[in-house]
């Protein structure tokens, strides 16, 4: 009788948000959206209550704002976008931007939109999703350029559980149910793009157009689209599209 005398090291790969190993901190919040599992969230309210995955809650604006510059952009809340009334420079860069951020306050579903010199942060009403898109700088002699960010902080990866599939046959969180998320601990999460145990982890906030590229999806890189989620790390490595292995250590 043939004797087995190797073993593997490592141990088989897992599906999205399926829990690798060891102990895990796990919590619960209600999801303010449809999650796919294994995707990184975020509160969903002032009271920690809710959960969501990021989204581009910040517009960065490279320069100063300049005599004749006009600023245009889109206020999504749950879904419905808003054009923002064209402002155009007044007075001075500070007040321009205040000007552009109180458009913004009025749009119902919007708690506030702050100023920090060329940086607006926008903060959603309790158990909205809102975020920004299409800002763009026009007229004026020189045009500063937009970027986004994400300021709100990660809290965790959503986890796998046996559940039956919706009506599109997806097995996912729906919309307010009850949404199991990893604060510390080691998960299985599908990969945005390649990536090594040696990669800094990020997360997406930003919707692509691929199936691989959804809000809060894992990948190595910010592009734009991503922000790091510093207190994680690759245990293993995987091509785009494919499984790797992330330890999640948040207090």
């Amino acid at each position: 009788m043939a004797v087995q005398t190797s073993f593997p090291t490592d141990m088989s790969i897992g599906f999205p948000g399926q829990i690798s190993s060891g102990n895990s901190n796990i919590y619960s919040g209600a999801s303010l959206e449809t999650v796919q599992f294994g995707k990184a969230v975020c509160f969903g309210d002032s009271e920690g209550k809710t959960a969501k995955r990021p989204v581009a809650n910040q517009v960065i604006f490279s320069a100063n704002l300049i005599t004749a510059n006009v600023v245009d952009g889109t206020v999504v809340v749950d879904g419905t976008e808003t054009d923002l009334t064209s402002t155009t420079f007044a007075t001075d860069h500070a007040t321009t931007m205040g000007a552009v951020a109180t458009k913004i306050t009025e749009i119902t579903g919007i708690a506030s939109a702050t100023v920090s010199d060329k940086t607006i942060t926008i903060v959603a009403s309790d158990g909205k999703i809102a975020y920004l898109k299409d800002f763009a700088v026009t007229a004026g002699a020189t045009q500063a350029t937009v970027s986004y960010s994400c300021s709100e902080s990660i809290i965790g990866a959503s986890v796998h559980e046996m559940r039956e599939p919706d009506s599109s046959g997806n097995v996912q969180y729906a919309q307010y149910d009850a949404l199991n998320y990893l604060r510390k601990g080691r998960m299985y999460v599908t990969v945005e793009e390649a990536v090594d145990v040696t990669d800094s982890v990020y997360v997406r906030f930003i919707e692509g157009s691929s199936a691989n590229q959804q809000r809060g999806t894992f990948r190595k890189s910010a592009g734009g689209v991503a922000v790091q989620l510093s207190s994680a790390r690759y245990l293993s490595k995987a091509s785009a599209g494919e499984i790797a292995e992330v330890e999640i250590n948040l207090p």
